[in-house]
């Protein structure tokens, strides 16, 4: 993270942290933290945290990263149903961790 908590950024409902190039394409030399971005024409996330452009070989490709709490506030059954959520899910586990 170049700005914004790492243990606390991704912490409420509607929050995101933005890529560094994402940031300076929305905001130019502003500072981004506070700011809000509309997703779908519904809901607004506040950014909360920018971090480092991700290197070029990782798989991940991805300019945002959403509480996962925010989910389940756009979409009661998110949790619940089997359906096709086109969203991957990172867990860090403790050493040792079964």
């Amino acid at each position: 993270m170049i700005v914004g908590s790492p243990s606390m950024a991704l912490s409420t409902p509607f929050s995101v942290v933005v890529s560094e190039s994402k940031a300076k394409q929305l905001f130019k030399d502003e500072n981004p933290m506070g700011r809000v971005i509309e997703v779908d024409n519904l809901f607004n996330y506040t950014i909360t945290g920018v971090f480092k452009d991700l290197p070029e070989q990782s798989h991940i490709k991805s300019d945002f990263f959403a509480s996962i709490s925010s989910m389940q506030k756009r979409n009661d059954s998110f949790f619940s149903s089997w359906g096709n959520h086109s969203t991957a899910f990172y867990l860090k586990v403790q050493t040792g961790s079964d």
